[in-house]
């Protein structure tokens, strides 16, 4: 399993617009991608997992990948947060 971690810049955090992104994205994988926040997690690939998660401005998550492509993830979804715009 790889993970890293990532301080949402987006002013209003990951709200369904730029949640419908991300989960876009990490449906474009075969690996197992979670999201936690504050002690919650769930799906990268759910929206409504996800927009449940309450990510705001500021906050820091841990996404955690699991499977075959898993270094692809670890390589290309940090870069898709930082550029991911709402």
């Amino acid at each position: 399993m790889l993970s890293f971690e990532h301080t949402v810049m987006n002013e209003h955090g990951l709200h369904t617009r730029p949640a419908a992104d991300f989960v876009k994205a990490c449906k474009g994988y075969e690996a197992k991608i979670s999201v936690t926040n504050k002690g919650r997690s769930g799906s990268g690939k759910s929206l409504m997992k996800v927009v449940s998660l309450g990510i705001c401005h500021g906050d820091t998550i841990t996404v955690e990948i699991e499977g075959s492509d898993a270094p692809q993830v670890h390589a290309e979804l940090p870069r898709f947060l930082a550029e991911l715009k709402g």
